[in-house]
């Protein structure tokens, strides 16, 4: 029996001391996660606590909080902005389709615009043209007025053509996608066509010059010689020619070159009389049949003599009639 006693003696033991192991290593962990919940948790509290107890903190928030609802406030208002500009703008947009009355004022070459760039085209690049022809050829100043006006008047024709065949291209690209769908309004391709007006007017300026296809068109139709349009006056005024009249086209309705046998629509170049006896410089309407933006200029006589019939061999009048 005491050998017995002595084993279950040595287990008891054994048993206390590794109960007494684990509690001290439990007690080691308590210690260390206490330590570490000091380090760590306990500022996190601590600012939280002071947060909710210092006043400035509490401002903080606050202003934080009413600062994001302004920026909020803000950007609502913009967005309404930029909603209703682009409202105004399609409504004025609306207004302005095909009506010359209503037009943009910021815009650089609006019709107003571009009857005064006519008209210092007439004061300065025609003038110099005019000179730098009589001096290289010789020929009489009405000859020489007779050529700067074919070369406005092929300028204005070849733009108005290509203007006219770029929105019956588009229109009949239009028609054929909108007959495919029978669910379409047919207001469509008129809404598109204004916006592409609207656009090309944008661009205008831009537009890649034509300068050598009139040249070879005045040449090819024997309008004029090479030799007088390689002059450099003469081609600074083609090109300022080509320029204003692709600018007078591309208006919506297109601005008009006229030529009426009517005194109102003219001012004399020399002399007065009862008689038109040519023209120097067209008039320029507004639109067809619409009111005048730049009176054109004309010389007159009291007499239709030899002389001026001779001279208008080869000139065709028509050529200024709603061109």
């Amino acid at each position: 029996m005491t050998q017995i006693d002595d084993i279950v003696f040595y287990v008891v033991v054994s048993v206390l001391g590794v109960c007494v192991a684990l509690m001290l290593v439990f007690l080691y962990l308590c210690c260390k996660g206490n330590i570490i919940w000091r380090q760590r948790g306990q500022p996190y509290l601590e600012k939280k606590l002071i947060n909710k107890c210092d006043p400035e903190s509490r401002n903080s928030d606050s202003d934080r909080r009413e600062m994001e609802l302004k920026e909020s406030l803000q950007r609502e208002r913009q967005e309404k902005e930029e909603l209703l500009d682009r409202l105004s703008r399609i409504t004025s947009e609306k207004l302005r389709d095909g009506n010359p009355n209503i037009v943009d004022i910021s815009d650089q070459n609006r019709p107003g615009k571009l009857g005064e760039q006519f008209s210092e085209l007439y004061d300065n690049q025609w003038t110099d043209a005019l000179e730098a022809i009589e001096n290289q050829t010789g020929v009489a100043q009405r000859q020489a007025i007779h050529i700067l006006l074919q070369i406005l008047l092929e300028c204005y024709e070849m733009s108005k053509k290509e203007a006219e065949d770029q929105i019956m291209l588009v229109r009949t690209q239009l028609e054929s996608i909108i007959a495919q769908d029978s669910t379409g309004p047919k207001s469509a391709v008129n809404d598109i066509l204004f916006r592409v007006k609207e656009e090309r007017k944008l661009f205008a300026p831009n537009r890649v010059p034509q300068h050598e296809a009139v040249k070879q068109s005045l040449i090819a139709n024997g309008k004029m010689d090479e030799s007088i349009l390689n002059t450099g006056a003469v081609q600074t005024f083609l090109q300022e020619c080509e320029r204003i009249c692709w600018l007078m086209v591309v208006q919506d309705p297109p601005m008009v070159l006229f030529h009426s046998s009517n005194r109102e629509y003219f001012r004399e170049y020399l002399h007065r009389g009862k008689y038109l006896l040519y023209v120097v410089w067209p008039t320029v309407l507004l639109h067809e049949d619409g009111p005048t933006m730049w009176k054109g200029v004309a010389e007159y006589g009291d007499e239709l003599d030899n002389q001026v019939g001779q001279a208008e061999e080869g000139y065709d009048e028509s050529d200024l009639i709603n061109l």
